[in-house]
């Protein structure tokens, strides 16, 4: 029986490939842990980015309502500027205020 030292060489060299294959099934399972955590933080980070985004969204808003309001502020006082001035020269033009040495 000499084909008996052969088989068992075979039984041997297929056993180490079962373990090289049971390594690169561990690896392959570490891998997609990994994976998965990493898949998980891109979503954390998107919602972040969501987040960051409506908050833009809404302090643009903010801001635009505030300079809506300072726009017709400042023409309300400029409305009121100008009555001030149209009214100091209607003043002048009557002859009720007097400048210089004259």
């Amino acid at each position: 029986m000499g084909g008996e030292p052969r088989i068992w060489e075979e039984v041997g060299k297929l056993r180490e490939e079962n373990r090289n294959i049971q390594k690169m099934w561990e690896e392959i399972h570490k891998l997609q842990e990994e994976n998965h955590r990493i898949s998980e933080e891109i979503r954390k980070i998107w919602e972040e980015i969501h987040g960051l985004r409506k908050s833009h969204e809404d302090l643009a808003r903010t801001v635009k309502g505030i300079s809506r309001n300072l726009g017709g502020l400042s023409r309300t006082v400029g409305e009121a500027r100008g009555a001030e001035h149209k009214a100091l020269l209607s003043g002048l033009d009557k002859g009720g205020i007097r400048c210089g040495s004259g």
